[in-house]
């Protein structure tokens, strides 16, 4: 049942990062959003793999829950992702892909 959890929300996350950047240079309120969501997924796909709830949808929140289990995600740095942000929007983007990245080689 885990593994199946695993997938799931990495296939969510995986959904989101594609809606994410296909949406790039139309809606930067759906990108943000979207890769908020990528990137929260990767994050609970490693949580669950642990058997630990994540106590939020912010992918920071679960950033530092991840890194009560592992130190190396001291070695992920996530931008904000609140619509108020002056943030280059590719970032998130590429903020998203490197959480899945960098997750899928811990758990391999």
């Amino acid at each position: 049942m885990e593994t199946l959890s695993i997938n799931y929300d990495f296939e969510l996350g995986e959904e989101f990062l594609t809606s994410a950047k296909s949406s790039i240079h139309d809606d930067h309120q759906v990108v943000r959003l979207e890769a908020r969501q990528a990137t929260s997924k990767f994050l609970l796909s490693y949580l669950d793999h642990y058997g630990v709830n994540g106590i939020s949808e912010d992918p920071i929140v679960l950033l530092n829950q991840c890194r009560e289990i592992n130190s190396r995600f001291y070695g992920l740095d996530l931008p904000a992702f609140s619509e108020y942000d002056e943030v280059n929007i590719e970032i998130l983007c590429i903020a998203a892909e490197r959480t899945r990245d960098f997750v899928m080689n811990l758990l391999d």
